[in-house]
């Protein structure tokens, strides 16, 4: 089934080797510092700031947004030895600096945005102020990566001041994985679909839970049982429709039972019109826990998909324990 997606990246940063601080020098003869006899002028070089690799996770909202992560790529230019003057070097976008790697893409320099391009060490100082580099939200080389892509940065000096061999690039590699949820989406405007289109099976007793006209369960409350994988709600269909999203009815009380602690935080999502092959449509979170009872935690897709079973797979609830966890309602809109 082709469906519209949105996308979740995952960024992993700096295949370089840690650099050591201010605190211990390099001896002579190191990557740093040359052999004696020969030139000992300042030597520039990329300080990763200790830094080996993070990750970073970024969602695609429709075809022309990127949701970016707060985290970032940082590093300073440094000097192995201060310098009799002011010393400029520029930041670059160099993938020349990478090995051809079947299935990666070399992302363009408009997959990201510099704080700064240019940055100084002054005279008598051995480090640069901070150059931090995000994602670009707009970004058509992320957009367009398939799966995996990566870019390299480099420094270049404008005073012909020596680049270090070794420490002279900075990689960051980035991967994409496939949802078809838009986490900032809404249900506004949209239709909701009558329950009498579709129904929910108890496999308990081989019937069907019955709603009201606002979704909510009659008589009882939906539960799962969070000991087991494969503890699901299952939404059939009567027919093939378009379907943009749903609503899932949160409990506070049970009688006089406060079942707030045991609601679901993090689902699992399936659908498709063939019952026996249904693909991953993504996974949604909570985002906080609710303060009035039946409020409706609403999972929106990046656009109307064509659906005949639907499947949600609760993986969490709200204190963080395994055992039962409890819904109130189901809506589902077109």
């Amino acid at each position: 089934m082709k469906l519209f997606s949105k996308t979740t990246i995952l960024v992993a940063t700096a295949l370089m080797p840690f650099l050591v601080s201010c605190q211990s020098e390099p001896e002579v003869g190191s990557g740093l510092y040359p052999e004696e006899k020969e030139d000992y002028s300042a030597i520039a070089f990329i300080d990763n700031l200790g830094k080996e690799s993070y990750v970073n996770f970024t969602q695609i909202v429709g075809t022309k947004m990127l949701e970016v992560p707060k985290d970032d790529l940082k590093f300073k230019v440094r000097l192995t030895t201060t310098a009799d003057k002011d010393l400029t070097f520029n930041i670059k976008v160099d993938n020349s600096k990478l090995a051809t790697k079947k299935g990666v893409t070399s992302l363009g320099e408009d997959a990201v945005n510099f704080s700064t391009k240019t940055v100084t060490i002054k005279q008598g100082e051995t480090s640069s102020k901070d150059v931090v580099i995000t994602l670009n939200k707009t970004s058509k080389s992320l957009l367009d990566m398939q799966k995996d892509g990566r870019i390299a940065f480099t420094i270049v000096s404008d005073d012909g001041t020596r680049i270090s061999k070794q420490y002279n690039h900075y990689v960051w590699n980035v991967t994409k994985k496939q949802s078809y949820i838009n986490s900032a989406g809404t249900l506004d405007g949209k239709t909701l679909i009558p329950v009498t289109d579709y129904t929910i099976p108890n496999e308990y007793n081989g019937s069907n839970y019955t709603q009201d006209e606002n979704g909510l369960f009659k008589d009882r409350l939906f539960n799962f049982n969070l000991n087991y994988d494969d503890s699901f709600i299952k939404i059939n269909l009567t027919n093939e429709q378009e379907v943009a999203g749903f609503e899932i009815l949160l409990p506070i009380k049970y009688g006089f039972d406060d079942v707030s602690n045991f609601i679901p935080t993090h689902i699992i999502v399936y659908g498709g019109t063939d019952e026996n092959n249904m693909e991953k449509l993504g996974e949604a979170s909570l985002k906080k826990k609710p303060t009035t009872e039946n409020e409706a935690w609403a999972v929106v897709f990046s656009k109307p998909i064509k659906l005949k079973y639907l499947n949600i797979n609760p993986t969490e609830r709200f204190d963080k324990s395994k055992g039962y966890s409890f819904i109130s309602g189901f809506k589902l809109y077109k």
